[in-house]
C-alpha cells in the first residue's frame, strides 16, 4: 500500500490542479483500473478483497487530498483551505476538552473509548465560534453561514475519527504509523482533515445557496441520537464477535 502510494497520490493531486474535477475523477478512474489490472498478476484467489482494499486506501488519502487542492483553485482558496485547517483543529479541540471535564455519555465506547456525546457538543460550539469568526473574516462571508457550515464539518470530523478507529481496529494496530513520536502516523493526525477537505470543497461554495444544511443536519442528528447510539453499539458488538471469533480459530 505504501508503495503504491508513492506513485499514485502525486499523479492524483497534480491532475486536481491542472485539471480540477475532471482530472481528480479521471486519474482515480484510470488508477484503479491500473491497480486492479496489477492484482490480476497474483491470481484470481482474494482478488476482490485486494482490489477493493487498494481502491478504498487510493480514495481515502489520494482522493481527498485532491478535494484539498480543488478548494485551493476555488476563489480565496488559500484562505478556504486554512479555514478548514482551523475549523477541523476547533471541532478537535472542543471534543477534547469538553469530553476530558465533562464528558459522561460515551459515543462509541468500543471504537473510540474517550469520545464521548458530551464532546461532540463542546466540538460544535467552539467550531461555531472559528466559523463565525473565519466567515466574517478572511472568507468575506456572513457570520451565520460560518456558524451553519460548521455543524457539518464537526460531524464529518467526528466521522472521519471513527472511520480510522474502526479500520485501526480491524486491522489489530494502535495507531497508523510511528512517524509522529507519541501521536502515531500521519494519518492519525489528519483523519479528520482529510474528510473535512471533501466536505469543505462541497460546502464554502454552496453556503449562499444551502443556508440551512448545518442546521437541517444538526436536526436530523439530535432527533434519531438514540437509533445512532444503538447502530454504534451494534457494529462494535458485532466486531468484538468476529474477534472472538477470528481467536478462537
Amino acid at each position: 500500500v505504501a508503495r503504491q502510494l508513492r506513485w499514485s497520490a502525486p499523479v492524483i493531486v497534480w491532475s486536481a490542479h491542472v485539471w480540477q474535477v475532471n482530472g481528480l475523477v479521471g486519474s482515480f478512474a484510470l488508477l484503479a483500473i491500473v491497480l486492479a489490472t496489477r492484482r490480476m498478476r497474483s491470481g484470481e484467489k482474494y482478488f476482490v478483497t485486494h482490489v477493493a482494499g487498494s481502491v478504498f486506501v487510493l480514495a481515502y488519502t489520494s482522493v481527498f487530498i485532491g478535494f484539498a487542492v480543488l478548494l485551493n483553485e476555488q476563489a480565496n482558496g488559500p484562505w478556504k483551505v486554512l479555514a478548514a485547517v482551523l475549523m477541523t483543529a476547533a471541532a478537535d479541540t472542543g471534543a477534547y476538552f469538553t469530553g476530558v471535564f465533562f464528558g459522561k455519555h460515551l459515543m462509541a465506547p468500543t471504537l473510540s473509548p474517550k469520545k464521548t456525546w458530551e464532546g461532540m457538543a463542546g466540538a460544535i460550539a467552539l467550531n461555531m465560534v472559528a466559523g463565525v469568526v473565519l466567515f466574517a473574516t478572511v472568507l468575506d462571508g456572513l457570520w451565520w453561514q460560518g456558524a451553519l457550515v460548521s455543524i457539518p464539518m464537526t460531524l464529518m470530523a467526528t466521522a472521519g475519527d471513527l472511520i480510522e478507529s474502526t479500520m485501526k481496529r480491524d486491522l489489530g494496530i494502535k495507531d497508523m504509523g510511528d512517524t509522529i513520536p507519541g501521536h502515531g502516523g500521519v494519518l492519525d493526525r489528519l483523519d479528520s482533515l482529510l474528510v473535512n477537505s471533501v466536505v469543505a470543497w462541497f460546502l464554502f461554495g454552496l453556503v449562499p445557496v444551502v443556508p440551512a444544511v448545518g442546521a437541517m443536519a444538526l436536526m436530523i442528528i439530535w432527533r434519531h441520537r438514540e437509533n445512532i447510539g444503538r447502530i454504534l453499539e451494534g457494529k462494535e458488538s458485532r466486531l468484538g464477535q468476529k474477534k472472538a471469533e477470528a481467536k478462537t480459530t
